[in-house]
């Protein structure tokens, strides 16, 4: 299996293992990343932190045909990572989402990807999220939908976005009612970005559907 310019690979993953499977794991990572490991207080918690860490490096080094625990990582002015020491003019990019027991790993060949996932959970009003949050255009299509609907098209909507702000690197530096997106599931768009328009043509937006009770979506630059 080859990565061309034209291509997204999508990686799924399931973090729920056994402690020897995630185990496996702890020599392929770097020092500041086992310390990461082993701050977490309980032990499910350091399971997924060691297979989604173990399984990305696993994934580029294949791509890369470089051992695992020889990838080096680095990130920009925002925390967005990177791979450090590449020299292509179309490097291998890539974006790493999780929830729960679950994680997606997007992988290019030379375009900025953005990818997010969340679990979905009917335990909060996400209305009241959306209001404080959102553009009031999308606040008003989701108060559109029926009740037993709207915590889909929340999610839908937050995972558009956040991917959008992954893709693009900038993080939390940018409000999310800065840009829009669409809300309905089935149709993933980016609709408008307050401060460039350009921006519209630049991504295409997708959505994910890793398993049931997940919703996803996907960012990637267009082809240049």
């Amino acid at each position: 299996m080859t990565l061309t310019h034209d291509d997204v690979h999508v990686w799924r993953v399931a973090l729920e293992v056994h402690e020897d499977v995630a185990r496996q794991f702890e020599d392929s990572l770097a020092p500041d990343e086992q310390l990461r490991a082993d701050r977490f207080e309980f032990a499910q918690d350091r399971r997924r932190f060691l297979v989604r860490r173990g399984v990305l490096r696993a994934v580029l080094g294949w791509y890369l045909g470089t051992r695992p625990e020889r990838l080096r990582f680095e990130c920009n002015p925002y925390g967005k990572p990177s791979l450090a020491g590449q020299t292509s003019v179309r490097p291998i990019r890539f974006n790493l989402a999780h929830s729960a027991d679950l994680a997606v790993i997007a992988v290019t060949h030379g375009r900025e990807v953005g990818v997010d996932i969340e679990r979905l959970d009917t335990q909060f009003d996400s209305l009241k999220i959306a209001e404080r949050f959102f553009s009031p255009h999308e606040v008003a299509a989701l108060r559109g939908c029926s009740p037993s609907a709207r915590t889909q098209a929340f999610f839908h909507c937050w995972t558009r976005k956040e991917s959008y702000l992954k893709a693009r690197g900038v993080g939390v530096t940018w409000s999310l009612d800065r840009f829009e997106v669409s809300v309905s599931p089935g149709h993933a768009a980016l609709l408008n970005v307050c401060d460039d328009p350009a921006e519209l043509s630049r991504w295409s937006v997708q959505d994910l559907n890793p398993e049931p009770g997940y919703v996803g979506a996907l960012v990637v630059e267009s082809r240049s």
